[in-house]
């Protein structure tokens, strides 16, 4: 009875408050999404809000149930529950079903789960050990390699489905790397890659290219200040190309003009290293690797989009960076999304009497685009308000992260914020059309029983967690 008390007292009880308020919050923008005039009472099981209801009871549950389990568990079975996890994404695409196009849920009677949305919490548990276990030593390639494989397991198993959105979000955990001592050069890079790849759909190939050599000489020369330097590198490698040019033209003739630029920095490369080989210029052979890889990278762009994203992922890319307008096809939920959230105004139409919410004009309304909902009947206040209760939740949980004692809470706490960010950002970013759409919930808010499960497993296993944190886990 004592230790249930010092649970009691010890528990974050603001961020269950703000837990509460999101998630009826939410209930009622899925009763009005999908309101029902043949079905009124907003506890008709048939329809989703009754349905909602359920959930949220469930939800409930789990989240008492969650607490009550001894802190240690987390910290000892953290790598049994990721495996089993594992586990279950591996049968999801032998055995599950496949809905909407992917193979992503199994189903139980009338009841459908979705394993991928349990394996965010595995994973920032699995994370929190090992790195718990190596003592935060990410200033090491053998440490980062497992932490990295680790994230991009799960999210691998997961694209196979293929569900790019749910996979997309694991990547947020190589934030939690960064908090924790990760080279802040590997997650520069990691967010240039990112800019690099939209740069590549918008930008011709060859002019992207000859901006980088342009940038990388400037780079060396603010960095070495010896425009002899930049020179000598840049006179190697316009020898080069035209050497390289005119063996193509007269000999070779198979070679397309970024390829000869790429094969003439190369050569170049060997050349400057070998004739200024005792001039330590360690900063020049940085700018040179990252002017290299960001070359294959730009190169290696078109392959990926071409082979790996499926035709309606594309386009809606090429929707949101405005290389495509299709207001009637792909483009459609965006732009009535759009419209919804702008006829909404200051402080919105009122419950149940938004317009394009009652004629459903948006598809997926109680899931993907459950926000549209907010800025139609709440407006730009209700918008705002909603916004800034996930803000606060968020603040909340960096400060309750950052107060814990063991790497392994602190390590989880930050898994916890990564994972609920990117799934806010991205979700209400698909619905002002600044983000493709790639189709994943807002957390507690979205209609959804899998979804729901495992943000409140996510959640409550942090605030047992942050209750126990006085206690030594190791």
């Amino acid at each position: 009875m004592k230790r249930n008390i010092n649970l009691w007292n010890g528990i974050d009880k603001i961020t269950i408050m703000l837990f509460l308020v999101l998630v009826i919050m939410g209930w009622f923008n899925i009763y009005a999404a999908v309101y029902n005039e043949e079905h009124t009472k907003i506890l008709d099981f048939s329809q989703r809000y009754g349905k909602q209801f359920i959930w949220i009871l469930a939800s409930i549950v789990i989240a008492i149930f969650v607490v009550i389990i001894d802190n240690r568990f987390y910290f000892f079975f953290s790598w049994f529950i990721y495996g089993a996890v594992m586990l279950f994404l591996v049968f999801v695409l032998l055995f599950g079903n496949e809905i909407n196009g992917a193979k992503s849920w199994f189903e139980f009677g009338g009841l459908s789960l979705q394993p991928s949305e349990f394996a965010k919490f595995a994973t920032a548990l699995a994370l929190a050990g090992y790195l718990n276990a190596r003592r935060q030593d990410l200033t090491r390639i053998r440490v980062i390699v497992p932490a990295a494989a680790i994230i991009i397991f799960p999210a691998f198993l997961i694209a196979l489905q293929p569900d790019m959105g749910s996979a997309v979000v694991f990547f947020a955990l190589f934030i939690v790397l960064f908090r924790e001592g990760m080279s802040p050069y590997i997650f520069i890079s990691g967010l240039l890659m990112i800019i690099l790849f939209f740069l590549t759909l918008i930008v011709n190939n060859l002019y992207l290219t000859v901006t980088l050599i342009v940038l990388s000489i400037v780079l060396v020369w603010f960095s070495t200040r010896k425009w002899k330097l930049c020179l000598a590198g840049s006179a190697i490698f316009l020898i080069n190309v035209i050497v390289i040019y005119l063996l193509n033209r007269y000999i070779l003739k198979g070679l397309n003009t970024e390829l000869i630029i790429f094969i003439s920095l190369i050569f170049a490369g060997v050349a400057y290293a070998f004739y200024f080989y005792n001039k330590k210029a360690v900063t020049v052979l940085v700018i040179y690797l990252f002017l290299v890889g960001s070359i294959l990278f730009i190169n290696s762009v078109d392959y990926t989009v071409n082979n790996l994203l499926k035709p309606h992922q594309k386009e809606r890319v090429d929707i949101v960076l405005g290389l495509k307008s299709d207001l009637h096809g792909k483009g459609y939920n965006v732009n009535q999304s759009i419209i919804s959230i702008g006829s909404g105004g200051f402080a919105g139409k009122g419950f149940l009497q938004g317009t394009q919410t009652k004629f459903k004009f948006v598809p997926a309304q109680s899931t993907d685009f459950v926000f549209c909902t907010v800025g139609e009947e709440w407006g730009f206040l209700g918008s705002f308000i909603v916004i800034g209760i996930y803000i606060i939740l968020f603040l909340r949980l960096i400060l309750l992260a950052e107060r814990q004692r063991s790497v392994f809470s602190r390590v989880y706490g930050y898994g916890v914020v990564s994972i609920l960010f990117t799934h806010f950002f991205i979700n209400i970013g698909m619905a002002i059309g600044i983000v493709p759409v790639i189709g994943i919930p807002l957390p507690f808010f979205s209609y959804g029983g899998s979804s729901l499960w495992g943000f409140t497993i996510l959640l409550f296993i942090f605030l047992r967690l942050d209750a126990s944190r006085t206690e030594y886990l190791v």
